[in-house]
């Protein structure tokens, strides 16, 4: 299970990426400086409102991020990244 949380697909193989998470506790808030976050990339597959949930938090709290989309390209292979 936690091969499968941490890992990324193999199509997305050459990306610098940390993940993380907090299972099995009551509050799953995460708290950490504003400034390490650098860029927020979204999945492909993202849900509207999910993304744009998470656009309204990253302007609120973490102004100089910036805000890329990825679209994986099946056909051709290859990861486009867009900047919202």
């Amino acid at each position: 299970m936690l091969k499968v949380i941490y890992s990324l697909p193999r199509k997305f193989k050459g990306e610098d990426e940390f993940r993380f998470a907090k299972m099995n506790i009551n509050n799953r808030q995460v708290n950490f400086p504003t400034s390490a976050v650098k860029e927020i990339i979204l999945g492909s597959s993202i849900t509207k409102s999910n993304k744009n949930e998470i656009i309204k938090i990253v302007k609120a709290k973490f102004t100089t991020a910036s805000i890329t989309q990825a679209k994986y390209d099946e056909t051709l292979d290859y990861v486009v990244f867009n900047e919202i």
